[in-house]
């Protein structure tokens, strides 16, 4: 057939929509039918999507087809349904040269590109299993990225990347600086990788304190501080007594004011020492400063504890009396 019969044959083809001739053409000659459907920018996304998940699932592993999914999914004003399907599609090849990987962490550190692109080049580049500084620093950046689920799939993969190949001590060097980025997204993101990652050292312990203690932190990043330091320290001594600096702290957030209450009643329960930890939860002075709906969290909680001493007790009577 010749060239200028089959791109009459191919819009005869593209006109009426029919895949399964579209799919019976790339087997008598994918080289030149790949090529063309996912160059040819056609005004039906369907087609461009549909090729690109038969050449993957095929396996026709040819340059001249892995550069035309990678101009799919370099072309900014592709429809990600495309782009997803030329990522999936270059795993499926095994893809794994240095054009591909550029081409992945080029999506993830695009501000403008889609979610869920940078979402499914996450996924790609653990499947692909390339682990090297480009890639970590690619996703340690998506720790700050705008999107949740982007930063959600970052964490994984910092995490799965470490475990899978012993590398905690290597992620943790690199992401600990993080801990005081100027973005509380990242900061947020380090706590929950430092804890993924189980490695108890002074720094990772200080550098949880610190935000903690900082006073001008967010408190979603102060409640993942306290979750964190009580996972890698447990009941100490040290983890107590932040504890209660926060619980007791008027200008702290009552968000983590909360939750720091929530944690001690669960040490208090763990270590049999309740009746200590109570007295230092309910002080009247304290107590006294409390918003009253975090008054109430307060008085469920102590009920939780089930503790009948004469000091809880006369307590929740003068709480009665308010």
């Amino acid at each position: 057939m010749e060239g200028e019969e089959r791109e009459m044959l191919i819009h005869y083809l593209l006109g009426h929509y029919h895949y399964l001739l579209i799919h019976y053409l790339l087997r008598r000659d994918h080289y030149f039918f790949g090529e063309y459907f996912i160059r040819s920018k056609d005004k039906d996304v369907n087609v461009r999507k549909s090729v690109c998940e038969f050449l993957g699932d095929a396996g026709f592993k040819d340059e001249r087809i892995a550069n035309a999914l990678l101009e799919r999914l370099k072309d900014e004003n592709e429809r990600r349904s495309v782009k997803i399907a030329s990522i999936e599609a270059l795993v499926k090849l095994g893809g794994a040269s240095d054009g591909v990987i550029d081409a992945l962490v080029g999506r993830l550190k695009d501000e403008k590109e889609n979610e869920y692109v940078k979402i499914a080049s996450i996924e790609a580049l653990i499947k692909l299993e390339v682990v090297n500084d480009k890639v970590i620093n690619a996703l340690l950046e998506g720790l700050g990225d705008k999107e949740e689920y982007v930063r959600e799939a970052a964490i994984e993969a910092l995490v799965k990347i470490a475990k899978k190949n012993n590398m905690e001590y290597e992620i943790l060097e690199k992401i600990l600086p993080k801990i005081n980025s100027k973005n509380p997204k990242e900061r947020y993101g380090t706590c929950l990788v430092l804890g993924e990652l189980g490695v108890v050292s002074k720094r990772v312990i200080d550098g949880l304190l610190e935000r903690l203690r900082d006073e001008n932190e967010d408190s979603n990043v102060k409640i993942a501080a306290v979750k964190i330091l009580v996972k890698l320290k447990g009941a100490s001594d040290e983890v107590i007594n932040t504890l209660l600096e926060r619980v007791n702290d008027k200008n702290e957030h009552w968000h983590v004011r909360e939750a720091a209450v929530k944690i001690l009643v669960k040490i208090a329960k763990k270590k049999k020492i309740e009746k200590e930890i109570v007295g230092k939860v309910t002080s009247k002075e304290h107590f006294a400063s409390l918003h009253h709906l975090e008054k109430e969290r307060r008085i469920e909680i102590l009920g939780k504890m089930r503790i009948a001493t004469e000091e809880v007790i006369n307590f929740l009577l003068e709480r009665l009396k308010d």
